[in-house]
């Protein structure tokens, strides 16, 4: 009579029965990998110093945000003067052939066009429509008291409020 053969189960683990040895130590070198990755990069993110960015771009935000780490650069010891570099613009000239839309068009090209190098610059007013860059570079700088003078404002106080908030000064505004 032949006995019937018992089936045995060997317990295994669920990493030993899924996966061969092989797979175990890839597995194993990969978490490691990852792990010295992360490490490294942590390290790096967190030992240099943190540079906010230029706070010239727009000062109240920057205030907003809180104080600024030092420099470590010294600034220099030589004395510098402000410098204007004025460009040589050319006369407007109107051709009677030009139509009002034309005329219009080259005169504010003309209002438009940058006199002067501006090394220090400012968004007031809203980023959109409504608002505008203003070299604060000296001897332009707006220092109380001031007078400002707004054209074409078009029911939009934007510029005009920014102005008179950030710098105290009179702002004069003319919508033709």
């Amino acid at each position: 009579m032949v006995k019937p053969k018992k089936f045995g189960f060997k317990r295994m683990s669920w990493c030993s029965h899924r996966f061969g040895p092989r797979y175990r130590l890839l597995l194993v070198l990969c978490l490691l990998f990852l792990c010295v990755t992360i490490a490294f990069w942590l390290h790096y993110r967190f030992s240099r110093p943190y540079y906010r960015g230029v706070e010239e771009l727009d000062p109240k935000i920057w205030d907003l945000l809180g104080p600024q780490e030092k420099s470590t650069v010294k600034p220099s010891t030589t004395t510098r003067s402000p410098q204007i570099h004025i460009k040589k613009i050319s006369e407007i000239k109107i051709r009677d052939i030009w139509t009002v839309k034309e005329v219009e068009e080259h005169f504010f090209r003309y209002l438009e066009n940058k006199d002067v190098k501006c090394v220090k610059d400012a968004r007031l007013g809203s980023w959109n429509d409504g608002g505008w860059n203003v070299c604060l570079s000296p001897p332009y700088k707006l220092i109380p008291p001031c007078v400002v003078y707004s054209f074409g404002i078009g029911d939009d106080w934007h510029f005009d409020e920014s102005v008179a908030n950030s710098y105290s000064c009179q702002v004069l505004a003319f919508d033709p």
